[in-house]
Order: structure tokens, then C-alpha cells, then sequence
């Protein structure tokens, strides 16, 4: 199924019409709008980076030190640095706009790179078909975290190696981008020299013992340059030191375990049998030994930790779609036998298909922005996501300094300026890290006896509570209510998200009246 690769623009020819068709679904697919909910997410992570890259611009200087709970002695290690000043910047001159953009700029390179990688080899019906799989399975994630860039580094890496490029050049590729994750995801630095320690292997086992040399010397060189930025070895030893907290981690979805639906464990496998199909693996190819491994590689991980089902979701699309294509290719002879000439999609028919991608494209981005973007700041993720920008009004003209408030309030509300119990960087609130354990039952407290004992350990002047309507956490604000000789409810409001109606929260702030 190979067709003229049209995007050589060096022999001056134009591009085609299958090509139009997928810059046309690239377009669309990873379209920000498609994904609007994850806006909603800014108030997570986003918003404790946007905040901390904002205050390092505003003091002109990086702020090692935190500031932003009224916990005394947290030791954090600030692995992510330039993805601050990156966020940081976008939301300064263009709001929320600029986070989302950065968002986007990101996920269509990354497309855009794997798109362009398959088009020479691969119908372009096929490669969307893989993208919208790659969708379903989780990527793109529009969630304005880090993660965003160890993806392109990540696939850049891979996409370098597997060339055909010289062996300096792959090896000095791998060192810039060690020293380039340091600073934006240095959490992720171990997982790319474990990716890169694949490479390594595959050249050994094929007795290319030169070349794993000068890979091994170019691991040498690439830990040097990863020890280049304010955290040094602690870029490395941050994963260490954060495994510690398996007890905590058990508190974090992201940490769990992945549990598969039996649709995606039926993908994975067919990718697997895909790579038996093509012949390539039993003929036992170099490069399609790699790539499988790879693949493989992340499996695995995902099934320890569900967060990187992003990776496995891209690298499917990145590494797997030739296969995908032969098995199909298999399918069809053996099993189907339909006459591919006779429904041969022309040229006509792909312009039909990249106009209603740029029309859909238009419509979603148009429609979304009117309907529920009403604002260029984090106060739209506020309206996504149902939290009650009055609770901030609330805890400023009173006062409080030393709220409790749950793991999934505290960076909304340190992005507002009010010192947090705890937020989304989990790291620095564990004991591994800061010498005591703010997590472990102090993430959602959800009955007025536990709330009792850790008002009385902290002295705290208020509580920040998010409650489920309709749940038994009714029953928690009801006893709130109740203990007036030792609480009193200062604000209680119900707000329903301007993108799901289903989706409300109940917004109580309460004023502890111990002495």
C-alpha cells in the first residue's frame, strides 16, 4: 500500500490529495475543542505551575523555596522548572489562551511528526483510523502538564534512533535531550535512559558491540548533561527518594495500577499478533525488534502505573501502525477477500474528507469557545470543572490563614494567593521527602470526628470543603451544621459545570471556633 510521498517539497511537487486529506485530519483530531473538558483540569496541576511560573517572572528570579502552603519545613524539589517558566509565560501575555495553545503546539507536533513519519508507507485511512484508537486509549492528553514535552522528547529520541542517522548524531541527539528533560520533566530523565537502554540491548543481541559501546559512552555523556540544572543529582534521585511513598501513592490514581477494559486489552493484542503477522519480528528485523520491545516496555509500565497509558497510547500510533496495516492487509486475504479496487477511494473523495475536517474543526472551535470559554482566565477551568470562585472571595475578606482543604482544591486555591494545606505536587507532603506525612488520611477528610483531630493538630481557622451532592457527604455537612459550639458555616453554594450538567460540587467554608 505505498503511494507517492507528495510533501517532498525539495522536487517542487504539490501535495496530494491523500496528503491535504491528512494534514486535513491532523487538523482535527488533536483540535484542543475536541477536548474541552481537560480545560477543566487547569485547576489541578496547571494551576500550581501557571502560579509558580508566574511569581518566578514576577520576582525575576527562580523560587527554590515553598511558599505557597502554611506547613512549615517541606523540603521540595522542584523537578520541573522550565515547564513553569513555559506556562508561566503563555498564561502572562495571552491567558488561558497561551496554556491551551501551548497545549496544542505540542500535540500537533507530535502528530504532525508520527503523520508525516507514516506517509510514504501507510494509507492515510489507516493512520487515522490508528490515530482515533490512539485517542480512545489516551492520547493526546490536553491536561497542561509537563508531560506534554517528555512525549515529543521521548518520540524524537525513539523516531532518531530508529533512523538511518549517523551514530554521533543519534548519540548527541539522546545527550541534548537528557539535558532538555532535566529541566522541564526531571522525573522522567530515569525512563528515558531506560528507553535509550533498550537501543543498547537490541545491539548487543545482534553483536554490534562497537556500536553499544559508543551507546554506553553516549549514556555517559547524557547523565552529565542531565545533572546540568538547579536540582543536579537530585533530578535522579527524586524517583528514588519518591518510591519510598508507596503507601501514599496508593491515595493517587494517577499511581495505580492501570485496570484495562477488554476492548483495549484486545488492541494491545492485536498490535502483538499484528508485529507476528508482518513477518518482520519472525525474520527477526532489527529495527522491527525495537520497536516492539519498546511498545512492550510501556505496556508494562502502564500496568504498574496507569499514568503512562499515555505513552502506550502514543507509541501504538508511532511504532505499530505498518504492522496495524499488515494485519489488515492479512485480514482481507485470508479472511474477507474483498476487492480493494473496486472501492479505491479517489482523489475527489479525500477532498470531501478534508473539508468536512476543516469545516468540523471550524465549527467545534467556534462553538466551544462561545459556549464555554466565557473568559480568558483560570476562572473558565473554575466554570468546567463546577469549583465556586466565591469560596475564594470568601477565605480572602475573612482572613484565613490556615485552611484545611482537600488534595484536590489546594492548587486552585494557591493559585489565588491562599496558603494551602496541601496541593497537587504530592512529593514535597510526603515523609520521604519533608520528614512528615501530610497525606495519609489528611487527603479527604469526610467525617466531623477526623476533622476534629486534624483541626485540633494544626490549629486551622477554617475549612475549604468540595462535596458530591446527593452522597454521603451531605451527611458531613449536616454534622458541620450540627457542632455550632465548634464550627460555623460562612458560605455553602452548589455550582453545576458549564460543560456537564452532571457534574456539581457543594462549596462549603467553615470557620473552626476553637480557642
Amino acid at each position: 500500500m505505498k503511494h507517492e510521498n507528495a510533501l517532498d517539497y525539495r522536487n517542487g511537487r504539490p501535495l496530494n490529495a491523500r496528503n491535504i486529506f491528512l494534514i486535513c485530519a491532523v487538523v482535527l483530531i488533536y483540535c484542543p475543542f475536541l477536548y474541552t473538558d481537560m480545560i477543566g483540569n487547569y485547576v489541578g496541576d496547571a494551576a500550581i505551575q501557571i502560579k509558580i511560573g508566574l511569581d518566578c517572572l514576577a520576582s525575576g528570579r527562580f523560587i527554590p523555596e515553598e511558599i505557597y502552603s502554611w506547613h512549615e519545613g517541606l523540603n521540595w524539589w522542584p523537578h520541573e522548572i522550565g515547564w513553569y517558566y513555559i506556562v508561566g509565560i503563555a498564561y502572562k501575555l495571552l491567558g488561558l489562551a497561551g496554556v491551551i495553545g501551548v497545549c496544542a503546539g505540542f500535540n500537533y507536533a507530535i502528530a504532525g511528526i508520527i503523520f508525516k513519519k507514516h506517509s510514504a508507507k501507510v494509507h492515510p485511512l489507516i493512520i487515522v483510523a490508528v490515530a482515533v484508537v490512539a485517542r480512545l486509549l489516551s492520547f493526546p492528553n490536553y491536561n497542561a502538564r509537563p508531560h506534554l514535552f517528555s512525549e515529543l522528547a521521548f518520540l524524537l529520541v525513539v523516531y532518531v534512533m530508529l533512523s538511518e542517522k549517523k551514530i554521533l548524531f543519534k548519540s548527541l541527539s539522546f545527550c541534548g535531550a537528557a539535558f532538555a528533560l532535566a529541566w522541564i520533566h526531571g522525573g522522567m530523565v530515569p525512563l528515558l535512559f531506560a528507553v535509550f537502554a533498550v537501543f543498547i540491548v537490541i545491539e548487543l543481541i545482534f553483536r554490534q558491540f562497537k556500536t553499544a559501546l559508543i551507546y554506553l559512552a553516549a549514556a555517559a555523556g547524557a547523565f552529565v548533561c542531565s545533572l546540568l540544572n538547579p536540582l543536579g543529582i537530585k533530578v535522579w534521585a527524586y524517583a528514588l527518594v519518591q518510591s519510598d511513598g508507596k503507601d501514599v501513592w496508593a491515595y493517587n490514581i494517577e499511581w495505580a495500577p492501570k485496570t484495562f477494559a477488554i476492548w483495549e486489552i484486545a488492541v494491545l493484542l492485536l498490535v502483538i499478533v499484528a508485529f507476528a503477522v508482518d513477518g518482520r519480528v519472525k525474520a527477526f528485523d532489527k529495527n522491527a525488534i525495537t520497536r516492539l520491545c519498546i511498545f512492550c516496555m510501556f505496556i508494562v509500565i502502564s500496568c504498574k502505573y496507569c499514568r503512562f497509558m499515555n505513552f502506550t497510547a502514543l507509541f501504538l500510533l508511532a511504532l505499530c501502525t505498518e504492522e496495524i496495516q499488515s494485519l489488515l492487509t492479512w485480514f482481507n486475504q485470508n479472511i474477507f477477500r474483498i476487492n480493494l479496487e473496486k472501492i479505491k477511494f479517489s482523489n475527489a473523495s479525500f477532498y470531501i474528507l478534508s473539508a468536512f475536517c476543516v469545516f468540523y474543526f471550524a465549527f467545534i472551535s467556534v462553538f466551544s469557545v462561545i459556549k464555554f470559554i466565557p473568559t480568558n482566565t483560570m476562572s473558565t477551568a473554575s466554570a468546567i470543572a463546577a469549583y465556586d470562585e466565591g469560596v475564594i472571595g470568601c477565605v480572602k475578606q475573612n482572613g484565613y490563614k490556615r485552611i484545611y482543604n482537600s488534595f484536590n482544591t489546594g492548587t486552585w486555591l494557591a493559585f489565588y494567593g491562599i496558603p494551602v494545606h496541601i496541593d497537587n505536587r504530592s512529593d514535597l507532603y510526603m515523609a520521604s521527602f519533608s520528614g512528615t506525612d501530610y497525606i495519609s488520611g489528611q487527603m479527604m477528610i469526610d467525617n466531623i470526628e477526623d476533622m476534629d483531630e486534624f483541626v485540633g493538630k494544626y490549629g486551622c481557622d477554617a475549612l475549604v470543603l468540595d462535596l458530591l451532592p446527593g452522597t454521603t457527604d451531605e451527611w458531613f455537612a449536616d454534622d458541620l451544621y450540627a457542632a455550632s459550639d465548634r464550627y460555623r458555616v460562612v458560605y455553602d453554594n452548589t455550582v453545576t459545570s458549564i460543560y456537564k450538567e452532571e457534574i456539581s460540587t457543594r462549596w462549603l467554608v467553615v470557620e473552626c471556633l476553637y480557642d
